[in-house]
């Protein structure tokens, strides 16, 4: 009965693993506990290199159960190979750039954790990286404008300020957008509203309809009551997606692994090499951290460039900057 039991236990951990491995391939890459599991790959392998050592050591200590640790230590290897495996093939870090277009668009989203980074930080991030467009979510219409004003006083473009916020106390549910106005004119056309307690919005060209279509993304996190919601918000932005010309970025609460195969958008990190890199939380390394913010684009556009910022980890959000170099084809 012993056996059994073990062989059981076994078998449920395989098939746990090989669902957090590669949750789509059972369709579960949506669904609680596998959405979560598939954000963190990084820590995931460290996590499981760390129970292999812990089983080989109790392997030497407890001889009735070495067959069960041996079989454990099999399945965690194995979850550890696949896991890296991933990781490697979906870039850990590739921060070149192409000689800039003067048709380039250099798009930057920060998640400021409701207001928490200072102004002058986030004017640097955008003049350090010649932002054009900056998505900055969780961040209070009052500090977006100071932000478009330290920009121009730091000698970068003059940025129209689009904002959209739910709460005027509970600063983490407003997002900003700023745009350089020499791309051109630009209004809020749709907000997503029903739903979701955290607002992204879709900016449209009003001066000139061949001028990309700009959105700014905070979807839900994906907590235990919280799921459909996030699903909900993660198909407002396949719809998003599905508009020719579009840029979206933000924070998607949510990895490539998220996204449907057949997505309209294109990943900047995934296309550069990036993609593997966490930009949440900032407090723990790079490669262990869950790659949730975005810049996506559809097939009009391509990504040139692509970086997670990691010189502000210490600015007071939790999440990391990112700016993409998108280049039309």
């Amino acid at each position: 009965m012993g056996r059994l039991i073990a062989a059981i236990i076994l078998l449920v951990l395989l098939a746990a693993g090989v669902l957090s491995v590669w949750p789509q391939v059972a369709n579960f890459e949506l669904l609680f506990p596998f959405a979560q599991a598939v954000s963190l790959r990084g820590l995931g392998v460290a996590a499981a290199v760390a129970l292999v050592i812990l089983s080989v050591l109790l392997s030497l200590l407890i001889k009735p159960i070495r067959g069960f640790l041996s079989a454990l230590i099999v399945i965690l290897m194995l979850f550890t190979i696949a896991n890296t495996a991933i990781i490697v093939t979906r870039g850990a870090g590739n921060t070149a750039f192409a000689e800039p277009a003067p048709t380039d668009i250099t798009v930057g989203s920060w998640n400021t954790l409701g207001d928490s980074v200072d102004a002058d930080d986030i004017a640097a991030f955008a003049v350090d990286n010649n932002l054009r467009v900056l998505s900055l979510p969780e961040t209070t219409e009052v500090i977006s404008n100071q932000v478009a004003a330290r920009i121009a006083a730091l000698g970068g473009p003059t940025m129209a300020v689009h904002h959209v916020a739910f709460d005027s106390v509970y600063r983490a549910r407003s997002t900003g957008l700023l745009i350089d106005v020499s791309i051109g004119n630009y209004a809020i056309t749709e907000s997503k509203t029903e739903g979701t307690s955290l607002p992204s919005f879709v900016a449209t060209p009003t001066s000139d309809t061949a001028l990309p279509t700009i959105v700014a993304v905070h979807a839900i996190a994906p907590m235990l009551e919280t799921m459909q919601p996030w699903r909900d918000d993660l198909a407002w932005v396949e719809q998003q997606c599905a508009r020719p010309n579009t840029i979206l970025a933000g924070d998607f609460n949510a990895t490539v692994d998220h996204f449907p195969a057949d997505s309209k958008c294109s990943d900047a990190a995934l296309e550069t090499g990036n993609a593997a890199f966490g930009t949440w939380p900032s407090s723990i390394p790079s490669l262990l951290g869950a790659p949730i913010d975005h810049v996506l684009y559809t097939s009009e556009w391509k990504a040139t460039g692509m970086n997670v910022i990691q010189s502000f980890d210490d600015a007071g959000s939790d999440h990391r900057p990112i700016v993409a170099q998108l280049s039309r084809r």
